[in-house]
């Protein structure tokens, strides 16, 4: 029962980071979307990798 309760938390708090994090990332977006058009125009990265890095990006700054 320990584990549920320690595996929920931790979700918990990986959602929780995401929120101011996504907050950072429109502001980003909102001030340069030439280089966040840019980075979603590279041919060489598929859109897996593009979703993991924009997670990654959203979450360090609500993280932190």
């Amino acid at each position: 029962m320990e584990w549920l309760k320690i595996s929920v938390e931790r979700l918990f708090s990986f959602l929780a980071s995401l929120i101011p994090g996504a907050a950072v990332l429109v502001l980003f977006i909102l001030h340069y979307p030439e280089l966040a058009a840019r980075v979603w125009q590279v041919d060489y990265v598929g859109y897996e990798t593009k979703v993991v890095l924009s997670v990654l990006c959203t979450f360090l700054p609500g993280w932190t």
